[in-house]
C-alpha cells in the first residue's frame, strides 16, 4: 500500500525503531519555508503551486525565504514555482526555482 500511494515503508520486523519513526515523522511534516538561492526584488515574487498562481504566502527577508502560512499550505508532492528578479539585475527575470 505505501508503495502505491507514495508512502514510506518499514518494516515491523526491525530491532531498532527509533530511525523508522524519526524518518516517518520527518515524512509527515510539509514543506512551508522555501529558501531562495538568490537575493530578490521583493516586489518581483510569484508563486505558483501546481501552475496556478497563489497567495498566502509571504518574504521572510532575514531568512531570504517565501513561507506559506495560514489555512493554505501545498499538499505533498505540489510542484512550488517560485519567480523573482534578483536584486542585482531588476530587468532580468530569473528563471524561477520549482521545489
Amino acid at each position: 500500500m505505501s508503495a502505491l500511494t507514495g508512502g514510506e515503508f518499514v518494516s515491523i520486523c526491525s530491532s531498532d525503531w527509533g530511525a523508522d519513526l524519526e524518518s516517518l515523522a520527518q515524512d509527515s511534516i510539509l514543506d512551508t519555508s522555501f529558501e531562495l538561492s538568490d537575493i530578490p526584488f521583493e516586489e518581483s515574487i510569484t508563486v505558483e503551486v501546481d501552475g496556478i498562481s497563489v497567495s498566502g504566502w509571504t518574504y521572510n527577508i532575514l531568512e531570504n525565504s517565501v513561507n506559506f502560512e495560514g489555512s493554505y499550505i501545498p499538499p505533498t508532492e505540489s510542484i512550488i514555482e517560485i519567480n523573482y528578479s534578483i536584486i542585482a539585475d531588476c530587468d532580468e527575470i530569473d528563471s524561477g526555482e520549482t521545489f
